[in-house]
């Protein structure tokens, strides 16, 4: 007989194997991604992209916003939630984060974090309900939370929730081996569930499903729908009306999200060209070799293993048809959007509506992570039934051996420590509001931020989206997965430019965008601008070229503009009708600004005017009449000279394209050619 002793450490060790797979995932992965509660994967601007969809839900659910799917940004517009995941399937999360009084960076930390953990528990408990031990269902889930796929994309936030997936699976597992009708409800509820965690991981979930249920027909040869009619009968009105409920809950939910999407798309016309979805097609390299969604060099060991043992009919006879089918199953659905020189199989599917919306195809791979899961408890089921009868310290080290070769890279990834910090976060709004007026703002106001130089588009933008949503007043600028009709993300498109294209959108709602024009808020955040980021050692009387190739230090391409073409050997040509540079200043004071130019003129397009301004004071209008190079100087006015640098927009009257006054064929709407300036 064993003593108490033995039987409570019979007890305790499955516990333990549970415990090491589930802390490797926690601390190996989660906690260090979010740096311990003091960051959040990724660089600053997707995830603050993600934040700033799950702050809006929790402000639609206490009152805050007045309408789900019209957010406070590309204000006036509407329904630019569709514009991206929406985060309503994992929302509820964050906001019970936020009501427990947390900030919104560390709920966000908290809501990842739950989404990891969540991951973790739902595959193991599908694993278990599949008859694997502990240690395989462990291993498992840690391969579907935790492998290095997982981390691959960290700055998607929208990619963490997949919990719903392995349920999903679990449920259509039981139809359609079990011949078990009652689980169809589940299966189209947790189906529902992972389109509202994420419309991109829903379509994924719905190939892999396709893909599995055709390679089990072809190899289980077995009926299918007469076990399920069977099943159907036997079962009481009562369940029968449950599961028809489930079903019709399930369908109606998704089917209500995907006919907004559609509503949404068609109005804005939203869609990828062909050339940018192919773009995002993934190569062999990218899952096998070193690429950004590797496999990891333990899963594909593991794979392989594990593939050996199924077809080799090696394992255990309850698993050897599930393993047949995912081992098929995982290979094919990354195939699928493999692009192999120019050919690839989902070009086949890419004419089904609805389909280009799609383009990160390569991020299948974390929802095929399920499929490797199973692998993976195949492979560890195998190893536990023939060590298990050995002593403990061997069957200890058999565990420790497989949890090295599964979470090594995973614990030793670089991107656990692509994060940015909390405290990065705030300090850039601290900053913004800062610049905000005085008098207090009032829900009337409308917020617009001029573009930050020296820093990409999307980083002004959000902080802008982030800003109005702390003050609680709509704002101009905007950025998601699209963009709203005309939105220009450069610093030439400015706050009037924003209200007319939506004037352009909706005629209708002129006198709309006139009220926002009267009540506008402008930030000009380039006042925030440190003084080591300007460059001062420019001189007065220094040449500052715009050529490709030019052999002075100071080449000026691009110089923290918008309305240029791509630089020449000569110099820049500007294009459309307005453009911007931003030149540093010297540390004398300059009184003229000299401009190197080369006019488009010619006999059928005699002249070229425009005005130019200078940090939005009139600095000069000009009219030029005759072609090639000339010097242009402009007097700099006195109230323009702030520290650090100068804005000169220009604002074209007679750009043309080459083509329409017989100069080539080039389409471009063409001004002014500009060589370089030079201070005086």
């Amino acid at each position: 007989m064993e003593s108490k002793s033995v039987r409570r450490l019979l007890c305790i060790f499955p516990i333990s194997i549970f415990l090491l797979f589930f802390t490797l995932s926690l601390c190996g992965h989660y906690l260090p991604s979010i740096d311990w509660f003091r960051a959040i994967p990724g660089y600053i601007v997707d995830p603050r992209l993600n934040s700033v969809f799950l702050e809006h839900l929790y402000g639609w659910v206490t009152g805050r916003w007045p309408e789900l799917w019209s957010p406070i940004f590309y204000y006036p517009f509407q329904n630019v939630l569709g514009f991206s995941d929406n985060h309503f399937g994992s929302g509820i999360i964050y906001i019970l984060f936020r009501f427990f009084d947390l900030n919104r960076e560390m709920a966000m930390s908290a809501w990842i974090l739950a989404g990891g953990i969540l991951n973790f528990l739902c595959c193991f408990w599908v694993l278990k309900k599949l008859d694997f031990h502990i240690f395989a269902a462990s291993a498992g889930a840690f391969v579907f939370a935790s492998a290095l796929p997982a981390l691959s994309a960290p700055d998607h936030a929208q990619l963490i929730y997949r919990f719903a997936t392995p349920l999903a699976f679990y449920y259509f597992w039981q139809i359609i081996n079990d011949g078990n009708i009652q689980k169809v409800g589940w299966f189209f509820l947790w189906i529902a569930e992972q389109f509202y965690c994420s419309i991109y991981l829903g379509v994924f979930l719905i190939y892999l499903l396709i893909i599995f249920f055709f390679i089990y027909r072809f190899i289980a040869q077995k009926n299918i729908l007469k076990p399920l009619l069977n099943s159907w009968n036997s079962l009481s009105i009562s369940h029968k009306v449950l599961t028809i409920s489930f079903v019709f809950i399930g369908i109606f939910f998704t089917c209500i999200l995907l006919y907004k999407y559609h509503e949404i798309s068609s109005a804005y016309q939203l869609r990828w060209s062909r050339q940018e979805i192919e773009a995002n097609f993934p190569r062999f390299t990218s899952y096998f070799w070193f690429g950004h969604s590797f496999l990891g060099l333990g899963l594909i060991f593991v794979y392989i293993v594990s593939s050996v043992l199924i077809w080799g009919k090696l394992v255990d006879r309850a698993h050897l048809l599930l393993g047949k089918v995912a081992s098929i199953s995982f290979i094919a659905l990354l195939l699928m959007v493999i692009k192999i020189g120019d050919v690839s199989f989902y070009h086949l599917i890419l004419n089904i509506p609805g389909i280009s919306a799609l383009r990160g195809m390569y991020r299948i791979v974390i929802i095929d992570l399920l499929l490797g899961a199973i692998l993976v408890s195949i492979f560890c089921e195998f190893i536990y039934l023939r060590i298990k009868n050995y002593n403990r310290f061997f069957y200890l080290l058999c565990i420790l051996l497989v949890a090295f070769l599964l979470a090594w890279e995973t614990v030793k990834s670089p991107s656990l420590k692509y994060h940015s910090s909390h405290d990065s976060w705030q300090k850039r709004i601290a900053s913004l509001k800062r610049l905000m007026p005085e008098s207090p703002v009032d829900s009337t106001k409308t917020l617009n931020v001029n573009q930050l130089f020296l820093t990409e588009n999307a980083l002004s933008e959000i902080d802008a989206m982030i800003l109005s949503q702390d003050l609680g007043i709509p704002t101009l600028n905007g950025f998601s997965g699209h963009s709203v009709p005309g939105y220009i993300h450069n610093p030439c498109y400015s706050a009037e430019d924003k209200l007319e294209a939506f004037v352009k959108y909706n005629p209708a709602l002129r006198q709309r965008a006139d009220s926002i024009r009267e009540s506008l808020i402008q930030i000009n955040a380039n006042e925030l601008l440190p003084p080591e980021s300007i460059d001062q050692s420019i001189k007065i009387g220094e040449l500052m070229s715009f050529a490709q190739f030019a052999d002075n230090k100071h080449i000026y391409w691009p110089p923290l503009s918008c309305g240029w073409s791509t630089p020449e050997s000569w110099g820049t040509w500007s294009n459309g009708q307005k453009s911007k540079i931003v030149l540093p200043l010297p540390k004398e004071t300059p009184k003229i600004l000299n401009l190197q130019i080369n006019p488009l003129i010619s006999k059928i397009h005699p002249k070229q005017e425009f005005t130019v301004n200078i940090n939005g004071i009139a600095a000069g209008q000009f009219k030029l009449t005759k072609p090639g190079i000339q010097e242009l100087s402009i007097s700099i006015p006195s109230k323009a000279l702030v520290p650090g640098f100068i804005e000169i927009d220009f604002f074209y009257d007679d750009a043309i394209a080459p083509n329409i006054i017989g100069l080539g064929a080039d389409e471009r709407i063409l001004a002014i050619g500009l060589i370089s300036a030079q201070y005086r």
